[in-house]
């Protein structure tokens, strides 16, 4: 997922400065509490499994925790499927959601 922040001359010159970061909400898993919770509930739902995020450099980004420093022209937030610690994986379906926040530093 391609992420960019658009805006007037000051919001360039921020992002330039590495003034301005995203900063990823939702509900946490139920394990380490680091990547987003399956939502589905239904019984074909996935289990022991969550959503983690990745920054540009494929760095885990914990979710509620840490930020991704905006950059000038855009950043790549990679999601994908994790195993949960301590917790048996078995395959269904996925779903969860996050709110991206955008803050000045």
């Amino acid at each position: 997922v391609y992420l960019s922040v658009e805006g007037d001359a000051q919001c360039t010159q921020l992002a330039q400065q590495q003034k301005i970061a995203f900063k990823f909400i939702g509900t946490a898993d139920n394990a380490d509490g680091t990547v987003i919770a399956n939502s589905t509930t239904c019984s074909a739902a996935a289990t022991g499994v969550g959503i983690g995020l990745y920054d540009n450099e494929g760095n885990v980004i914990k979710l509620n925790e840490d930020t991704m420093i905006a950059n000038p022209t855009h950043n790549v937030l990679t999601l994908s499927a994790v195993k949960l610690n301590g917790q048996e994986a078995t395959a269904g379906d996925l779903m969860g959601s996050v709110t991206i926040q955008i803050e000045r530093l």
